[in-house]
């Protein structure tokens, strides 16, 4: 059902056909209550013989030129097999953005959702990177960069690994302000931040009350994606660490200004009896 709905959100039409193996990959103790929800959507479901190419020709061709590209991509970078599941998402994503005949020269992901993707962000497999661990050395003689190869593309960032020690490394949001500071893009949308929190007089510079203390206040960094993969923008937000307080010994009191489901029916009846 998520899968269905999510589709359906992002494709420009409705998912007509789901075709898959008898007894997989959809697990079979399922099927009655997966056919029953297919048809509620109005989606046809078509079963084929497992191993058999001629029943599902054309998914069965687009696997192979998935493996092939697959294997291609380990053998030009000699990358290990144990990476074939960073080879495979590289190899989907290199297709869906690359024009097809059968699509009337356009890419898949164009066709799907109707918008162009990106390919700024493009990477050759397993070039070299230099991961920014600044942030986590413990002294100044400690190396700020350790070298790596990208392996796979993340949701607004990198996968990287490093050929020696096995480790892998996500490109992503700084987790701490100390990782933030030590790129530029970060720093912008953080002084951005505080802007506005001045222009709107969120907070007044005050003394702290007798027996009462201070709640702390963290950064927490989110890139923001477009539906084809390109970065949109770069957000930073200056919360209060509401989780260090204690009920009964910091506050007495809990007050939501999420309205109960009670009061919700109370209005719609008065609205609809005085309409």
């Amino acid at each position: 059902m998520p899968f269905v709905v999510e589709q359906q959100q992002r494709a420009t039409q409705p998912l007509k056909l789901v075709q898959f193996d008898v007894c997989g990959p959809m697990n079979t103790m399922s099927n009655g209550n997966n056919r029953r929800m297919l048809k509620s959507k109005m989606v046809i479901l078509l079963r084929c013989c497992e191993l058999m190419v001629e029943d599902n020709g054309v998914a069965k061709r687009k696997n192979r030129t998935i493996m092939d590209m697959t294997k291609s991509l380990l053998k030009a970078k000699g990358m290990p097999n144990s990476l074939w599941g960073e080879a495979v998402s590289c190899s989907i994503c290199l297709l869906n953005r690359s024009p097809l005949r059968s699509v009337q020269n356009i890419t898949p992901t164009e066709a799907w959702s109707g918008f162009k993707p990106s390919v700024k962000h493009l990477k050759v497999f397993g070039f070299v990177a230099y991961a920014d661990v600044s942030a986590k050395t413990g002294t100044q003689l400690d190396d700020g960069a350790e070298k790596t190869v990208f392996i796979c593309y993340k949701r607004g960032g990198y996968k990287l690994f490093n050929l020696e020690t096995k480790k892998v490394i996500i490109d992503s949001e700084p987790l701490t302000l100390e990782e933030a500071i030590q790129d530029s893009k970060w720093v912008n949308v953080m002084n951005e931040e505080v802007k506005t929190i001045d222009r709107n007089n969120t907070w007044v510079l005050t003394d702290i009350p007798q027996g009462h203390k201070a709640i702390d206040v963290q950064w927490v960094f989110k890139t923001k994606v477009k539906s084809n993969g390109e970065v949109e923008r770069y957000k930073a937000r200056l919360v209060a660490k509401g989780f260090e307080q204690r009920l009964g010994y910091d506050y007495q009191e809990v007050f939501s200004p999420i309205a109960q489901m009670q009061t919700i029916r109370l209005i719609i009846g008065l609205a609809t009896q005085n309409q």
